[in-house]
């Protein structure tokens, strides 16, 4: 398995945990709130994007990662609307196109890789789009959601993050411990 293919594979796994935690909030909501989908605008500071607009970036995230990798153009990333279903077909969407890449289609990754981060065009090597760009944003994005579905009251821990952890229910657990 190439690095590239892998790095693939991680964000399809990334992009299901995503799925979940969408769907607990929602579920969340639904039964605490009873609003249709005024979650999706919850934020963690006021100057910082919706919950909403997190998982957008995340779904597109994952293709403007997996796709140069595979030297390819990033395929549109669609227009899904600020909806709970909008929000997990965006994810269901950006998921199918991650998973129809093979193995084979990262024989030929670049060595360089032209993105943008912001209002800034950036050129990087593979190996520092991968480890200083595209991971660290993906799981940024990842991490706000999950951050703001455990604000807004839902239980959300570790594993439902990263789906490995795993702790008992006992508050013996220093935080040097819950590594």
């Amino acid at each position: 398995m190439t690095s590239a293919f892998f790095i693939a594979k991680s964000i399809a796994r990334q992009l299901r945990l995503l799925q979940s935690t969408v769907t607990r909030i929602e579920s969340h909501e639904r039964a605490t709130q009873g609003a249709a989908d005024s979650w999706l605008g919850a934020r963690l500071a006021p100057d910082m994007l919706s919950l909403g607009v997190q998982i957008q970036i995340a779904a597109n995230l994952a293709l403007r990662t997996v796709y140069p990798l595979a030297n390819r153009s990033t395929p549109a990333f669609g227009a899904f609307g600020n909806t709970a279903a909008g929000a997990q077909a965006h994810i269901a969407h950006a998921l199918a196109l991650v998973e129809a890449l093979n193995e084979l289609d990262f024989a030929s990754t670049p060595a360089r890789i032209a993105a943008q981060a912001g209002d800034e065009a950036i050129d990087l090597s593979t190996d520092e789009f991968i480890h200083q760009f595209a991971l660290p944003n993906f799981h940024f994005h990842c991490a706000m959601v999950h951050a703001i579905g455990r604000q807004l009251g839902v239980t959300l821990g570790k594993r439902d993050f990263d789906g490995l952890h795993s702790y008992d229910n006992s508050d013996t657990h220093s935080p040097i411990q819950m590594r």
